[in-house]
């Protein structure tokens, strides 16, 4: 497994968290979500591609 997959697998469950909770467990795998953005930068493939899903059902 790549680090690549891995990231997409960990965005993936935190997204599905932010989907389905609306307790704590949201607002941790949001944070968390925020975090890799970070790590990976506003450039890369998988923030682009994350960021508007999770603001999607933020908002």
């Amino acid at each position: 497994m790549t680090a690549k997959s891995s990231y997409r697998e960990a965005l993936e469950g935190y997204l599905e968290v932010v989907r389905r909770d609306r307790g704590p467990y949201r607002d941790r795998a949001r944070k968390d979500m925020l975090s890799l953005f970070t790590v990976l930068g506003d450039d890369h493939e998988l923030t682009q591609e994350y960021r508007p899903q999770l603001a999607i059902l933020l908002f």
